[in-house]
Parts: C-alpha cells; structure tokens; sequence
C-alpha cells in the first residue's frame, strides 16, 4: 500500500468545530520521532507553545488509510512510550 497525502484540514475543521481552536508552533528542533523515518506509521512528538504554555504533540495514526491525528500528551507520557519502543526494538533483534 502507498501513502497518499491529502488536506486534511477540512476533517480537522469539522471534528473541531464546537470549541475554541488554539494557534499553536513548534518549538525549534524539539521533534521527537520514534522509528524510522520512512515509516508513516511511525509515532512522532513535537513540542509546541500557544505562546504561554509548552505542551507535547503525539502524532500517529491507526492506520496507512488514516489521517495523522495529534494528541496533548504529558512529557512523562512521551518518554514512557519512548523507552516502550526502545524495548520493543531490542526484542526484536
């Protein structure tokens, strides 16, 4: 199966549109991607700020056919399944 990349801003707008949307940017170089690269299955964080607050993006999808969806995380929350995956890596090989 190949990835096909879509606008999904639309589907953001519509899943959103019953509360407030906040303008939020990344943090420069605080991306945390975990696996391969060329992966798009792969499980991503980035760091972002609303301009008061700093919080985690998890990025991820359930499946090829899905969009990426984000998610808030706690940054305990990020390096707990960091350290999962680095497991699950080194039982693998």
């Amino acid at each position: 199966m190949r990835e096909i990349f879509i606008d999904d801003r639309r589907q953001f707008i519509d899943r959103h549109f019953d509360h407030e949307v906040e303008k939020l940017r990344s943090v420069t170089a605080n991306h945390f991607p975990i696996g391969r690269l060329i992966d798009p299955m792969k499980v991503g964080y980035v760091e972002v700020t609303n301009g008061k607050e700093f919080f985690i993006l998890r990025i991820s999808r359930s499946s090829i056919a899905d969009p990426v969806s984000y998610q808030m995380i706690s940054r305990q929350m990020m390096l707990w399944e960091a350290t999962k995956e680095g497991r699950e890596d080194e039982s693998q090989r």
